[in-house]
């Protein structure tokens, strides 16, 4: 079976990634607010809380998938993992 080999990625990175998404989920807040003819007070909310709600969803998942990488990585890995840190199956 072929192992998709994926690089680790370090916190920066994540922290990185997050502020994207959050940024991303702020734009797209303040095009509704505009759209929408808002009051500022109304539009500053809204983008507030997308920004806030989506990028800790994402740091989330992202951080759920990064776990997951570090028990569940590749042949190479399960070989130089230290005895007893993992499940072997004979």
């Amino acid at each position: 079976m072929a192992y998709l080999r994926i690089p680790n990625r370090n916190t920066s990175t994540l922290v990185f990634e997050t502020l994207l998404a959050m940024a991303a989920a702020a734009t797209v807040a303040l095009i509704y607010g505009l759209a929408a003819e808002l009051s500022w007070q109304m539009s500053l909310m809204i983008i507030v809380i997308a920004s806030v709600l989506f990028g800790g969803v994402f740091f989330s998942i992202q951080s759920m998938r990064t776990a997951g990488r570090k028990f569940n990585g590749s042949p190479e890995d399960k070989q130089n993992r230290p005895p007893g840190t993992g499940t072997s199956r004979s």
